[in-house]
């Protein structure tokens, strides 16, 4: 590395860890397992963020734990996928590294052209999600919030590493600056983990007249079925024990948790991905 560029990082790092805190960012990871009755058997995550700050999200470095099927840095490609209209590999930092352990994304505005305003702000900015991906039909603490990153797990369920969060902000003047870490949680659509009711077909949450429909529409109706079809007992096929599982429960919800924050603080150093953000402005211009 040429010594220039070394120090410009280090510049980098140090203005950003003497940064005062700005905003709270929260961090949510929705898992939606492949067969909500079996808890270890994989599915597909999202990594969703929200950002108190009046700018929005600068950047984030994010440590997942569990099998992401990411081994080494940036390889497979295709084991996680950006949000493009937010952050993504080609105009923006989009980088992550794993083990079969955890997955650690850094992600990131490149500072190199017009800045990401708004990123996690509000119904309508870049990359939102206006009603919650994960619940829409009754939670709403997660709605408006800014969906990262994709991918899928095998095995275990995931979990975010504890220490593993950091993030920076937008201020006003458009520097990015340190943030505060504020309501972190993993929710998912199992059973047993976290609730979802029996009868749920299209695993919104509520067990009400369009899961009835579409249990009815695969009912005793040939060829091996899924949740989302109606088999909630893993039997492969539609029968009584499904619509009697979904009668017990109709019109009755999960109950979502809204997640208790810890005292919020400021992360303790300045987050790796501003060095980055330097880095990939360095590596464009070349």
């Amino acid at each position: 590395m040429k010594r220039g560029l070394a120090f410009a990082l280090c510049a980098a790092l140090v203005g950003a860890m003497a940064s005062p805190a700005f905003a709270v960012v929260n961090v949510q990871l929705n898992l939606r397992y492949t067969n909500p009755a079996n808890p270890n058997g994989g599915g597909t995550w999202d990594l969703l963020a929200q950002s108190t700050g009046a700018q929005g999200l600068a950047g984030a470095q994010i440590t997942i734990g569990g099998n992401l099927g990411v081994t080494g840095t940036d390889t497979p490609l295709a084991a996680i996928t950006p949000n493009a209209a937010v952050f993504n590999a080609t105009t923006s930092v989009f980088k992550f590294t794993g083990t079969a352990a955890s997955t650690t994304i850094t992600l990131g505005d490149d500072l190199a052209g017009s800045v990401i305003f708004n990123v996690g702000k509000g119904a309508g900015t870049p990359g939102n999600i206006a009603a919650d991906d994960l619940f829409p039909s009754n939670s709403v603490f997660w709605d408006n919030s800014a969906l990262l990153a994709s991918g899928s797990w095998t095995g275990a369920r995931p979990t975010l590493v504890t220490g593993g969060i950091t993030a920076n902000e937008f201020d006003a003047t458009g520097k990015a600056v340190v943030a505060t870490n504020g309501t972190v949680s993993v929710r998912g659509d199992s059973v047993g983990v976290d609730g979802l009711k029996l009868g749920d077909v299209n695993r919104d949450g509520l067990v009400n007249v369009n899961d009835f429909g579409g249990l009815s529409a695969n009912y005793l109706q040939p060829g091996v079925k899924t949740w989302d079809q109606g088999d909630f007992n893993s039997d492969g096929t539609v029968n009584v024990n499904d619509f009697g599982a979904l009668s017990s429960n109709y019109n009755s919800a999960i109950v979502p948790p809204r997640p208790v924050s810890a005292v919020p603080e400021p992360t303790s150093i300045a987050m790796l991905g501003v060095a980055l953000l330097g880095l990939g402005a360095f590596a464009k211009r070349k």
